[in-house]
């Protein structure tokens, strides 16, 4: 919707829609895969491998030794639409303790469907003391609509845990990129990746340049399953609105 005066739209007549749940799995699934490319040094380890796979093989492999699992650590997501739900649903299959952080607390029921027909529900509950969010979460997940201000900036930093691990795939601009490199500097954010950033699409050098960043162009929503249900839900919307006409 960034792309449009949706107001002038309507004073024109005309109809503005969009899909916002559509890209809901795709989106969650790529934070998943730039938490388990941190975790185990993926996203390093793809970068040196090809430049010194060849003569430092058993130092990189002893330099990339203490990884971690994402099963028992706690998963912290900042917001709770269609995106942190799926994030949600995806951190309790893997066996992580789940916290969720919203401006109110709020309770939803979500359901895991699995492969042989079988559901199960779970109530999730979120919070509005980002302190003691903070403090807890092993791995962070930011899936909040677009702000006027960061969520993520020093004071926050401070009071996370040593060791943390964040994904950004929600908007440029709602974590400080600059005190970000900071913390990681100082050991106390061990890894983070950006989908998202705020000087699109010209990214700071110094982030392209981290090591310890995972890093992807703004792809979140971009996978062909994505794409089919954004095709088939504007359809349907369409069809809806020229039956209300009619």
């Amino acid at each position: 919707m960034d792309n449009i005066d949706v107001e002038y739209a309507i004073e024109k007549g005309l109809y503005v829609i969009n899909t916002p749940n559509a890209s809901s799995k795709s989106v969650a699934e790529l934070v998943f895969g730039h938490f388990f490319s941190l975790a185990r040094f993926l996203h390093e380890s793809n970068r040196l491998m090809p430049l010194e796979g060849e003569t430092h093989f058993d130092a990189m492999k002893k330099s990339f030794s203490k990884a971690y699992e994402l099963s028992g650590k706690t998963l912290g997501v900042i917001g709770f639409g269609s995106i942190g739900q799926e994030v949600v649903k995806i951190g309790i299959s893997l066996g992580m303790k789940v916290i969720v952080l919203t401006r109110k607390p709020q309770t939803k029921v979500l359901t895991l469907e699995f492969f042989d027909g079988q559901s199960v529900n779970f109530e999730i509950t979120s919070t509005n003391d980002m302190d003691a969010f903070l403090k807890e979460a092993d791995f962070i997940s930011i899936n909040t609509p677009k702000t006027n201000e960061y969520i993520i900036d020093t004071p926050q930093f401070e009071k996370m845990k040593d060791g943390v691990y964040i994904v950004n795939t929600a908007r440029g601009g709602v974590i400080n990129e600059v005190t970000l490199i900071d913390f990681i500097e100082s050991g106390k954010v061990a890894g983070a990746a950006l989908d998202v950033f705020e000087k699109e699409p010209n990214p700071e050098v110094l982030l392209l340049m981290n090591p310890a960043l995972s890093l992807s162009p703004h792809v979140g929503g971009n996978t062909v399953d994505a794409q089919e249900k954004i095709g088939i839900e504007l359809a349907e919307q369409i069809i809806k609105i020229k039956e209300t006409i009619q």
